[in-house]
């Protein structure tokens, strides 16, 4: 590749900014849902919602957080314990 002239570097620039904005894009739209289906153990759960993992573990017990078990082990997607803290979000009054 040849170096290019100033007369040209503004019209480079410009697809490189564009090229940047569409990689960002990508970049964005790929992340959330990979967060959302990530896997988190009992404990690395009760870290994300700040409770103890005894307590979580006696809320999956009593049927409150959505929860499966690999072997023994309880383990949560990271979406199912977002859903129990918006259906248990306080609404604000106006």
């Amino acid at each position: 590749m040849e170096t290019p002239t100033f007369e040209q570097l503004p019209s480079l620039v410009f697809e490189l900014q564009n090229e940047i904005r569409q990689l960002r894009t990508s970049i964005e739209e790929k992340v959330p849902q990979h967060q959302e289906d990530r896997i988190l153990s009992l404990k690395e759960a009760g870290k994300y919602l700040n409770i103890k993992p005894n307590t979580l573990a006696q809320k999956c017990r009593s049927r409150k957080i959505t929860y499966t078990k690999k072997g023994r082990v309880m383990v949560f997607r990271k979406r199912w314990l977002d859903e129990f803290l918006n259906k248990n979000a306080v609404k604000a009054l106006k």
